[in-house]
């Protein structure tokens, strides 16, 4: 059974293209590591600046196996760095998939 993690992520709208790039890096590291990114959406109403992510992930374990990679990866300093600047806050949530979505769940 596949699990999800879903970010809800605030950023300064200013540096909106520069996180865009940031995530961008990381999508190649996690999507080695075994994560699928299911969606990304940057909302048009609500709070400004918020992205949502959607990643499916086998397991639970493999939260741990992607961070560690993002850790590994000779990028990680300046990803970091880059996120420390740009997310204001962020909310993670775990969710499983319901039978009656859409049948790639």
């Amino acid at each position: 059974m596949s699990r999800y993690l879903i970010a809800t992520i605030e950023v300064r709208l200013a540096g909106m293209a520069r996180f865009i790039e940031t995530v961008a890096m990381m999508k190649e590291v996690l999507t080695a590591a075994g994560w699928s990114l299911k969606g990304a959406y940057n909302l048009r109403s609500g709070l400004a600046g918020t992205v949502i992510n959607v990643w499916e992930l086998a397991d639970l374990e493999q939260l741990d196996v992607g961070f560690a990679a993002l850790a590994r990866d000779p990028r990680w300093p300046q990803i970091q760095a880059a996120l420390a600047e740009l997310v204001i806050r962020e909310t993670v949530a775990f969710a499983d998939a319901l039978p009656y979505g859409p049948s790639d769940n």
